[in-house]
């Protein structure tokens, strides 16, 4: 069967430390995306060691929903970068975007697929820390390890898919929503459960690797009041 794409009408650019929405007619569908890191602001103990994250942030380039009947739905190639961010001050999921789709028919969905890599462009970012000399970044994290302030940077790329149980978009007033998370303790130990410090050069794989082995999603249906 041949594979349908539909490009999802996602027109402005995602701004940091804002939310993206559209205005579509009511009966155009939604993807809502939230996000949250738990543990932030709290002092993670391994060992003799102490982390405490100040700050989390990742870029993600595009993302796609998957459906029944081979369907694929993917972001518009307008779009530059999406930037999960969470910091000590927030304390709940955070809405990242909430977009309409771009049709109004009814459709089950099944998977979702995350694409990370560096920053290419700075149109329309303000989020100075994703760009260097040399590299842009992908993640960002800053915090405290054993007492000294540290700024992890990484240029990894990544992708990650998702299945889930299907879920039905099926009333106008419905959104697929997607409640992605991290929890930052399970980041900085290795499979030996040893401490993985940001302040070492050598740990950056394996805490990319933690990253991106313990996101978690959960994907639901709901009435977001559009």
């Amino acid at each position: 069967m041949m594979i349908k794409h539909i490009p999802i009408l996602l027109l402005s650019l995602f701004l940091f430390a804002s939310c993206l929405s559209t205005d579509p007619p009511p009966s155009e569908k939604h993807v809502a995306m939230f996000f949250k890191a738990d543990n932030t602001g709290e002092t993670i103990e391994t060992g003799e060691n102490e982390i405490l994250i100040e700050e989390f942030k990742f870029i993600i380039s595009k993302f796609g929903l998957f459906g029944a009947d081979d369907l694929e739905i993917e972001t518009s190639r307008m779009i530059n970068a999406m930037i999960f961010a969470y910091t000590e001050e927030i304390t709940d999921f955070r809405l990242i975007i909430d977009v309409g789709l771009g049709f109004t028919d009814n459709f089950q969905f099944n998977g979702y697929e995350m694409f990370l890599e560096p920053i290419q462009s700075r149109t329309g970012i303000m989020d100075d820390d994703f760009f260097g000399q040399d590299n842009n970044y992908s993640v960002v994290i800053k915090g405290v390890s054993n007492g000294v302030s540290f700024e992890f940077k990484s240029s990894e790329i990544f992708e990650e898919r998702f299945d889930f149980t299907p879920v039905q978009l099926s009333d106008q007033n419905e959104t697929i929503t997607i409640r992605k998370s991290i929890d930052l303790a399970t980041v900085f130990t290795n499979d030996e459960g040893e401490y993985l410090d940001p302040r070492d050069e050598e740990t950056e794989l394996d805490i990319i690797s933690n990253i991106q082995n313990n996101l978690q999603i959960a994907v639901s249906v709901e009435d977001l009041g559009q």
